[in-house]
């Protein structure tokens, strides 16, 4: 059996998809069976405290195909949720089966991902979503357990649950950067499935961070608490940030902070890399650059026929975060940019850490046009 969860309240709160946003109220009790029932009915967070998976009902009109982000279309017009227990998940996803091609996108955010969902939007017979939050929320559960593989079956359940309406199709899932801390975990539930990580010059990706958050005023310094705030899900990120700040906790510089969620992301991709999870690494400015070329290679790698290669071109030619506060009219007027002191501190910061960074850095396994 599954529970309805009534929504009495919903508060804007900054983080990953939660519960934590709404007030909810316990309503009837109803068969599990209704989340596989209804394309309206979609994943949406792991309520792990309570071993529980907790799905929205969203509006028909609702496409998560074609919106920039999954969870905030989710979290804007849930109109009900329903809880099932991990109990039940065993027993629902018997008879489910995941697509034989599979995309996964990983990234350091500001990189062209949610470009690169918008691109693979255009091709017939693929279906992309971008950061759907409830791979996200697996990244601190796994995080934390005794194994690391002691939750490969809730993985395994989360692609079922969120992909079983398109088995017939190619799915793309874009996550957000923290999820490449789990590739190892998802490569051992997906074996066959295709890795695409997409970065970018570390100068270039600062400041388009800056000029995102100087829109919004908060590009100042911050304590230790506010900086860690952004990621006390995520240890490993928390422990990042030690790293670069040093002893100075009382003053963390928003160059440092950003400048260590760069770190997390790449310290992730080459521990992933190691442990022998397979990637084609693509960098923004080729992609951008060499449009054609890239997406011709990627459609080798992903095996997409190339005759869909010119619609697939044509996700190029519109804002692929339009409608939210990462648009790019948000940047008409902002002038404010990294100056000659913030690009020398992220520079030692690379060059200071175990890898020995350059912010010209070419990942291993990255292709060229």
């Amino acid at each position: 059996m599954a529970q309805i969860l009534k929504i009495i309240d919903h508060e804007e709160r900054f983080g990953p998809a939660s519960l934590m946003h709404f007030t909810v109220e316990a309503g009837e009790q109803i068969n599990a069976k209704i989340v596989l029932e209804h394309k309206h009915i979609s994943l949406y967070c792991i309520d792990h405290a309570a071993q529980r998976l907790i799905f929205t009902d969203l509006p028909p009109d609702i496409d998560l195909t074609n919106v920039p982000f999954v969870y905030n279309a989710q979290m804007e017009n849930a109109t009900r949720f329903i809880a099932v227990s991990y109990d039940e998940l065993t027993e629902l996803t018997s008879s489910l089966t995941l697509p034989e091609n599979i995309l996964l996108v990983y990234s350091t955010g500001r990189a062209g991902s949610t470009l690169m969902s918008q691109i693979l939007n255009e091709i017939d017979n693929v279906v992309s979503f971008s950061e759907p939050d409830v791979f996200l929320n697996l990244v601190p559960i796994i995080y934390h357990a005794d194994n690391r593989h002691d939750y490969n079956y809730l993985v395994e359940h989360c692609f079922k649950l969120f992909m079983h309406q398109y088995a017939d199709k190619t799915v793309a899932i874009k996550f957000r950067g923290e999820c490449i801390d789990i590739a190892d975990v998802i490569r051992q539930v997906l074996p066959s499935a295709k890795n695409l990580y997409l970065y970018r010059h570390t100068i270039e990706w600062a400041s388009s961070w800056w000029r995102v958050f100087s829109g919004f005023g908060g590009t100042g310094t911050r304590s230790f608490e506010q900086a860690s705030a952004y990621g006390i899900n995520f240890t490993g990120r928390i422990s990042t940030l030690k790293h670069v700040i040093g002893d100075n906790t009382d003053d963390v510089s928003f160059v440092s902070f950003i400048t260590s969620l760069y770190l997390f992301y790449l310290e992730g991709y080459f521990r992933a890399h190691e442990q022998g999870v397979p990637f084609m690494a693509m960098r923004y400015q080729d992609l951008n650059n060499h449009r054609e070329i890239m997406l011709t290679k990627l459609f080798d790698y992903v095996g997409l026929p190339q005759t869909q290669l010119a619609s697939a071109l044509n996700g190029f030619e519109r804002d692929s975060q339009a409608g939210t506060a990462l648009e790019r009219k948000n940047d008409k007027g902002n002038t404010e940019r990294l100056n000659d002191e913030s690009v020398k501190i992220i520079t030692d910061i690379l060059s200071n850490h175990p890898l020995k960074l350059t912010p010209e850095i070419i990942l291993p396994s990255t292709i060229h046009p």
